[in-house]
């Protein structure tokens, strides 16, 4: 193999597929697993969904420490293998005008984000609300907002990705409007440190 330490990939899932057992064929390495399974998920309309105790709001420079916080703690429950989170990460949320906080009383209980826009979509992620503020819609009402958000903009749509062996997270987008399109898979081959270095891996 031209790149022996590639221990992953990530991709549409047949093209991850081959793509790992063509790399294992070249270089060994061992059966590829999977690590993740990723939908692809894409939403047009946004359906009604209820209305929580509280009120939308674009982020603002004071949050930033809040944030930082947050998609750290995102991070360390939905990709812990992931790179780490750069110090700034938190200061450009809160001042990308593409933050947005769910608010109670004047306390944020949810968080997300459009990190970029794609051929008219906005895609949304990270998603998070603090675990003792799960289970009130505050989450799936920002999303929706959001979307709609995007919508009126202009845009054709929104896109996101789920863990697809977390119901609950794709029960909720599913609610709000969102189609499952595709799944992309991350496979990991190799010895024990394989899975970790996978994430950083090739992208089929």
């Amino acid at each position: 193999m031209c790149h022996p330490d590639v221990a992953g990939v990530t991709g549409p899932s047949d093209a991850a597929r081959s793509f790992a057992d063509a790399a294992v064929a070249l270089g060994g390495g061992g059966e590829p697993r999977v690590v993740t399974r990723l939908g692809v998920w894409v939403l047009h309309e946004v359906e009604t969904v209820p209305i929580p105790a509280g009120s939308p709001r674009v982020a603002l420079p004071h949050d930033a420490a809040l944030l930082q916080a947050w998609a750290a703690a995102f991070r360390e429950e939905a990709s812990p293998a992931d790179p780490p989170l750069t110090p700034e990460a938190g200061s450009r949320y809160s001042t990308s005008g593409r933050a947005w906080l769910w608010e109670v009383d004047g306390e944020p209980v949810a968080f997300a984000n459009f990190p970029r826009e794609v051929g008219g979509y906005w895609s949304v992620g990270p998603v998070f609300t603090p675990p003792e503020r799960r289970g009130r819609g505050y989450a799936t009402a920002l999303v929706a907002h959001m979307s709609a958000f995007s919508l009126a903009q202009g845009r054709r749509g929104c896109t996101l990705f789920t863990d697809l062996d977390y119901p609950a997270s794709n029960t909720i987008y599913a609610r709000i409007g969102y189609r499952l399109e595709a799944t992309f898979t991350r496979l990991a081959w190799g010895g024990p440190d394989a899975e970790l270095r996978s994430q950083s891996g090739v992208v089929a």
